[in-house]
């Protein structure tokens, strides 16, 4: 997970429940009214499939960006418990544009690590106008119910004295649909899928790719290691596609 020693060092795995910044889990609740009864809120949806159990807790810094940095908007939780686990995660906001600057991870043994966007100046603690440039953005309109993706957060340089990191998008695996449209149909009825926009490079995508591929590692490890060299050179292609 976030800033752990070995291949999981790269790794940050990121999922995410019911979202808000006090939510648990369980299924959606209704989204807010105006006094006329129009929706006056957007919606958006996202997951990320864990893929160790070391994070038990994980948030996500959701900011706007203005004429003198980002201000965080909200902090979206995600619960990997037994009994609080999220299925699928959600936050609800006033219309407009966001970005994603930061994921952290608590641990059993409530060391946090953490990934930011790229900052002014590298810390344990940092502050939002610190982070110059964001991990990816998305859109909400009003009434607008959308499907962001399925997270991953990565440490650029595989070191957990280094918080700069990338954010990877990918579809959210079929079974937590299922679930979403058993569980909540109305809300999955109205769901549109319009992905986060990463802000990753190819040669920062190139660079962990290289790391990883010469890296040794073992056990779970040696797994992580694997489906995250998957998700890179996805990505990559991704961006050989787009050009």
């Amino acid at each position: 997970m976030l800033g752990r020693t070995g291949a999981g060092k790269y790794l940050a795995t990121i999922a995410c429940a019911l979202l808000c910044a006090a939510c648990g889990g369980g299924a959606s609740a209704p989204l807010p009214l105006s006094d006329g009864g129009t929706l006056t809120k957007g919606r958006a949806l996202f997951y990320v499939e864990p893929i160790s159990g070391l994070c038990t807790n994980l948030s996500i810094d959701i900011a706007q960006k203005g004429a003198t940095g980002f201000t965080t908007i909200k902090q979206a939780s995600v619960h990997y418990g037994m009994l609080t686990a999220t299925k699928i995660a959600s936050v609800d906001l006033d219309p407009g544009t966001y970005e994603i600057i930061a994921a952290a991870c608590v641990r059993s043994d409530y060391a946090t690590a953490r990934i930011t966007g790229v900052t002014n100046n590298d810390g344990a603690f940092l502050k939002p106008a610190t982070i110059r440039e964001s991990l990816g953005s998305f859109s909400v309109a009003a009434g607008e119910v959308v499907m962001i993706g399925n997270l991953q957060f990565i440490n650029k340089l595989g070191d957990a004295t280094k918080t700069e990191g990338i954010m990877l998008v990918e579809d959210i695996p079929e079974k937590r649909l299922a679930d979403l449209r058993s569980s909540s149909p109305d809300l999955a009825a109205r769901t549109v899928k319009r992905h986060a926009v990463p802000t990753y490079t190819d040669a920062e995508l190139a660079a962990i790719e290289t790391r990883l591929t010469e890296g040794n590692s073992y056990g779970w490890a040696k797994l992580e290691r694997a489906l995250l060299l998957n998700s890179i050179r996805t990505a990559r292609s991704r961006v050989s596609a787009s050009r």
